[in-house]
């Protein structure tokens, strides 16, 4: 078991394990209860030497971070006038081992954690995009793929992305996926609990964190989406152009729905907004952060109001216009810039 650890945790810092061996570690390094408790530790000697093995060897991973360890130690204490002389003994030597295996194995649970958002201490330097409500960037990623970020939303991926054998971009919010393809180097979208799996194409993925669904429409190509929820055996769900994968937060269920109206849920990617029969309270939620502004209503009944309508590159003012037509309701905005909708309710 000991020769499996090591193995797992020297490729992984070569940046040559694959996704079933970084899950297998990390269900390793979780079950070490002391591991845990050493995280502080040996992190801070390891985060100062900030050098992982350039490749893959065992032994010779883990006898540079035996050394670089015994160095640190040595240097401390030699800063703090304390160094006095070292007799090697066979038994010290055997000591210092024993500590420098047990250190690497709990600086290796940090760097996997990290990974999986557990710290934010991280050796690995990631790289984030926000961006704000009220607008909408478009980002080139390394490998020549393009992401369209929407409003309240964020992605964040590594630093050497086009280095690693998966490219992969964590998303909080909304973003339109344009994959170049590399059958080499899949590309993985990573949200709360769902994984979309692609080698190139074109699809959105959805996952605000105030909403109940997350959802991944495909436009072309094909992708995998798994479900961290479920059973590891379990197989991914394979879509096809114009599927669209529906993962429902509170409850852990999913399901697919076959030939969507892609334009409902891709259009924002061309500055379009439609809306078909969906509640006033929630077209409110996708035009404050559309917009940037802020909406509370007076009265609540307007929030069940059902509308039908598409907006392409309307002002606030406009789109306000159109609600008031359609549901008979009023709308003011006080010295805070807060839009105020008032009415008695539906027509």
């Amino acid at each position: 078991m000991e020769d499996r650890i090591w193995e797992l945790i020297t490729k992984y810092l070569s940046n040559e394990a694959s996704e079933s061996e970084m899950e297998a570690l990390q269900g390793l390094l979780k079950s070490d209860e002391k591991a845990e408790q050493l995280f502080e530790e040996a992190s801070a000697i390891w985060l100062k030497n900030k050098k992982l093995p350039s490749k893959y060897d065992l032994e010779v991973g883990k006898a540079n971070l035996k050394l670089k360890l015994l160095q640190y130690q040595l240097k401390e204490e030699n800063q703090k006038g304390k160094v006095k002389k070292l007799r090697f003994s066979k038994q010290i030597y055997k000591t210092m081992l024993v500590a420098a295996t047990i250190s690497f194995l709990v600086i290796a649970a940090l760097i996997v954690l990290s990974t999986y958002n557990i710290t934010s201490e991280q050796l690995v330097v990631w790289t984030e995009k926000s961006v704000p409500k009220g607008t909408r960037v478009t980002y080139s990623m390394p490998d020549g793929s393009k992401i369209k970020v929407n409003a309240n939303s964020k992605i964040r991926f590594r630093k050497d992305f086009v280095n690693n054998k998966v490219r992969e971009v964590f998303l909080k919010g909304e973003a339109f996926f344009d994959v170049a393809k590399n059958p080499e180097k899949p590309f993985v979208v990573i949200t709360n609990n769902i994984r979309t799996k692609v080698l190139g194409t074109v699809f959105n993925v959805r996952a605000y964190t105030g909403e109940q669904d997350i959802s991944v429409s495909l436009v072309e190509g094909s992708v995998a989406v798994y479900n961290k929820e479920q059973n590891n055996s379990s197989p991914p769900v394979l879509l096809s152009p114009s599927d669209q994968f529906v993962f429902n937060k509170k409850d852990l269920t999913s399901n697919i729905k076959h030939e969507i109206d892609l334009s409902r849920f891709i259009s924002w990617n061309n500055n379009i907004l439609i809306f078909d029969n969906e509640p006033l309270g929630e077209i409110t939620e996708v035009l404050e952060n559309w917009y940037g502004v802020e909406i509370i209503f007076q009265n609540h009944q307007l929030k069940k109001c059902l509308i039908k309508a598409s907006f392409e590159n309307e002002p606030i003012n406009n789109v306000l216009e159109v609600l008031k037509y359609a549901t008979s309701l009023n709308y003011a905005t006080n010295e805070d810039g807060v839009i105020i909708l008032s009415g008695n309710g539906c027509p």
